[in-house]
């Protein structure tokens, strides 16, 4: 893991944050805690393609591509936040390789979360083509849920994201520090998402042993993160 955190570059934006929308501008420390998961678990994206949604500096997608995605796809709603996603994989060129690592545009609030059985494989749109993309096998989202509205429209967007069958993870911080927290699990059960497991991780447990953590924006002492997995069913379609 060490050698992993000491090899990815990135930038953070050096830039004051005037809306929500600029959240991205910094490293948050839900990003690190995921990052970390991937490491430890890296079966659950090799050889697998990947979105990042809300990716900010963009280190977890970054960590998914050295550790054996097949493609990752970084993601934000800040333009400026997208130069810089940009500017950190040309960082990182070299060590992303063979992985396929780009940027889109993806704002959640423009994910429709279709559930009807035509729309079962899923399309997810992307604001600079204005067109529906294909889904892929894993989403990966830290720290995107600040407000309750955003329960909703994340849980959208990974159902649009996702293949059937494929999986999601999760990791923010929990309601104490994230307003709206509370009810994603709710919101991505209501979509047609299966919440497969929802973990606690506090400040006693060894994934939360991180240098970097405590360096990023919003860390505060004995926070407490929760880790979402979650998985799109396969649908049936009508009269099969």
């Amino acid at each position: 893991t060490a050698n992993i955190e000491q090899q990815i570059l990135f930038h953070q934006v050096p830039r004051r944050q005037s809306s929500q929308a600029d959240v991205g501008f910094v490293m948050w420390p839900s990003a690190v805690i995921l990052a970390h998961y991937i490491v430890d678990n890296p079966h659950l994206v090799q050889n697998k393609t990947v979105i990042e949604l809300g990716s900010g500096c963009g280190l977890t997608g970054l960590v998914a591509a050295v550790m054996g995605a097949k493609s990752v796809i970084q993601t934000d709603c800040n333009d400026i936040v997208l130069h810089n996603l940009r500017d950190n994989i040309l960082l990182n060129a070299e060590l992303l390789l063979p992985c396929d690592v780009s940027v889109a545009k993806l704002d959640f609030y423009l994910q429709q979360g279709h559930r009807d059985d035509a729309s079962a494989t899923g399309k997810w749109c992307s604001d600079e083509e204005d067109v529906a993309r294909d889904p892929v096998s894993v989403v990966l989202a830290a720290d995107v849920i600040c407000k309750p509205s955003d329960s909703v429209a994340v849980s959208k967007s990974i159902h649009d994201c996702l293949l059937p069958g494929g999986n999601a993870y999760v990791i923010c911080a929990n309601a104490k520090h994230r307003f709206g927290v509370d009810s994603f699990e709710v919101e991505s059960q209501r979509i047609g998402l299966e919440v497969v497991k929802t973990t606690a991780l506090h400040n006693d447990n060894n994934a939360l042993s991180m240098p970097l953590l405590s360096c990023c924006s919003g860390y505060v002492k004995d926070m407490e993160f929760l880790l979402f997995e979650l998985t799109k069913p396969f649908y049936r379609r009508q009269g099969i």
